[in-house]
């Protein structure tokens, strides 16, 4: 039995084009398409007939068609391998004349005396409409944001919030009270990006009018808790702290569900964790919350509510942040206002966890008595 040889070289690249899981194509120095892979055909909905020999142009929009024949000239005189991703994002056209953005990728090929391109080509329609959605969250999520912290006499106030993703599970919100009480909330939804981005601001909603219409914080909790249980999905959950301030006594009672905050003298010494009262919000029905007796403050205290972004920030070694590291940096701060202790918290944050990247939303609210 002799052996038939070799199989020619377009039958090499025919086999090695239908096995590649990009979509590719082969066009040659006059523009002409010469072998494309079932992939790219599926992508611009032609076939296999429709378009071997054609220019390639037919597969970009027409308003880039006049332009593009001096550009593969410009290629093929000095061609270069070019990686997808990189500049390269450009728009094709699909045989029904509909426009969708995608990458390419160049490389020249020689085959004999004449010169090819292989185009492999990425449909990133997907990614774009992901992208585009994300950005949206991200700005409705940051609108619902408090502008700017309220005028509440004899406090001083400041909060920040930093998603890990484009959108985060983190919320806060300053929400006045009918007695002139001032309520201040903070919340944590169980993971992050946009699903509990969604969630986030369900909660914060719920959260904002039932506290305004309910008779306290405890209750307004018991009623989000059945609420986000009905709405949101199996195993997701709220951590949430609400502190109510009294201006006229310089108080203020709290509630946490799942969890807590604490309170610093004027040296920045802890003195006081208002720890979590009840189970995180969505994952038990028949959940009662109710508020603490007062708590008084002296001139100089300050309070801080942060999420779990903070304590468990990871150094490149691995180290969590932790609370020790959070009530003996406060020492060094505990003079400046509640903006600036809140920056200066970020910094520090940021400088232990150096070049290692967010992996949760960071979120802290600081709330000085000034008296």
């Amino acid at each position: 039995m002799t052996s038939s040889g070799p199989a020619p070289v377009n039958e090499q690249l025919e086999l090695i084009f239908e096995a590649a899981p990009t979509a590719m194509l082969m066009v040659d120095s006059n523009r002409r398409i010469v072998l494309a892979n079932s992939l790219i055909l599926e992508i611009f909905g032609y076939t296999q007939g429709e378009m071997h020999g054609q220019a390639v142009e037919m597969l970009i929009p027409m308003r880039y068609r006049e332009s593009h024949p001096q550009q593969v000239a410009d290629f093929f005189a000095n061609p270069a391998r070019r990686k997808m991703g990189v500049g390269r994002e450009v728009e094709g056209c699909r045989k029904c004349g509909e426009s969708f953005p995608c990458e390419l990728a160049l490389s020249p090929m020689r085959i004999g005396d004449q010169v090819f391109v292989l185009v492999a080509l990425a449909d990133i329609t997907e990614r774009k409409r992901a992208e585009r959605e994300s950005r949206l969250a991200h700005e409705i999520q940051q609108a619902m944001l408090p502008k700017a912290p309220p005028e509440f006499p004899g406090f001083d106030i400041a909060g920040r919030s930093v998603p890990a993703d484009a959108t985060g599970g983190d919320f806060y919100d300053y929400v006045p009270l009918p007695e002139g009480e001032l309520a201040v909330v903070i919340g944590d939804v169980s993971g992050h990006g946009f699903g509990p981005a969604l969630l986030s601001a369900t909660a914060r909603s719920f959260l904002r009018s039932l506290i305004m219409t309910q008779e306290d914080a405890g209750k307004a909790l018991s009623l989000t808790n059945e609420l986000i249980i009905e709405e949101s999905l199996a195993g997701q959950f709220v951590t949430v702290m609400a502190l109510v301030f009294d201006s006229q006594t310089g108080s203020l009672r709290y509630v946490g569900a799942g969890h807590e905050s604490y309170v610093f003298d004027r040296n920045g010494a802890l003195k006081l964790t208002l720890a979590s009262t009840g189970f995180p919000l969505g994952l038990e029905s028949g959940q009662s919350y109710s508020l603490s007796d007062p708590v008084l403050l002296e001139p100089g205290d300050f309070i801080v509510a942060l999420t779990d972004g903070v304590v468990e920030a990871a150094s490149p070694k691995g180290e969590l942040f932790g609370k020790a590291r959070l009530t003996d940096s406060m020492k060094t701060v505990a003079q400046f206002s509640a903006e600036h202790i809140v920056e200066s918290l970020y910094e520090i944050v940021e400088d232990f966890r150096r070049d290692k990247p967010q992996n949760d939303d960071i979120t802290a609210v600081v709330v000085k008595f000034r008296a």
